[in-house]
């Protein structure tokens, strides 16, 4: 099975993962503005955070969760910079991470507004919306956008989200790149992720192969 505490990055491959860091900025040029949050704290106290973040409880701007093997000083002058040229009353806006399957990650930048608006497309698209009650599965970093839109999606629509270092056995969804697939599906071929139903995968091209393996244990997945 693919240990919560390990993301598989290809077909047998794992790693210990590294904890996220939360850059969270507000307008302004004190010197507490831009702080990063959560460093090494793991993914579960990080999405906490975020969840703080996303219900107003907890002052940001400008959210960020990066690697803390990034150059994060030059990141957070960055943010300092775009922070100050916003209109008051923007709202929070989110800055995500492409997985880096393709290339070096690109940082993309999204209104909270703007990812309210693309939950029910979301749902259309995938299905989650009609899946029984339970948690979906986010295996890879929070910092990549795919994770990060999962666990906002999950927060939004009241569905319990399950990250790194958790169990994953309860999960009747997984939302992940395509090189976790196969990992997944020998996790349902061996019995220890029974109430899995849905695979949604972005990220890169999803090969024929793994999809009809996954299709093949019952398993419904999602591409975008």
């Amino acid at each position: 099975m693919i240990h919560p505490d390990h993301e598989p990055h290809g077909p047998g491959r794992r790693h210990v993962p590294v904890a996220p860091a939360v850059v969270s900025v507000t307008a302004g040029t004190g010197p507490t503005d831009g702080q990063v949050r959560h460093g090494h704290q793991g993914h579960r106290e990080v999405l906490d955070h975020l969840h703080r973040c996303w219900q107003g409880q907890e002052a940001a701007d400008i959210l960020a969760v990066v690697d803390p093997r990034w150059p994060v000083g030059e990141l957070i002058e960055s943010l300092q910079a775009r922070a100050a040229d916003r209109a008051p009353g923007a709202g929070l806006e989110l800055v995500t991470f492409s997985s880096g399957t393709t290339g070096a990650p690109r940082g993309i930048c999204r209104t909270m507004a703007s990812w309210e608006c693309s939950l029910a497309a979301f749902d259309r698209v995938t299905g989650l919306d009609r899946l029984p009650p339970g948690p979906v599965w986010i295996p890879g970093p929070l910092w990549g956008s795919l994770s990060l839109f999962a666990a906002f999606h999950a927060h939004r629509t009241g569905r319990p989200a399950l990250v790194t270092g958790q169990d994953p056995r309860a999960a009747v969804a997984v939302q992940c790149v395509p090189a976790t697939l196969p990992a997944v599906v020998a996790s349902v071929r061996a019995g220890e992720l029974p109430r899995l139903r849905t695979a949604v995968v972005a990220g890169d091209r999803l090969p024929g192969t793994w999809w009809r393996e996954a299709a093949a244990t019952g398993l419904r997945v999602v591409e975008y």
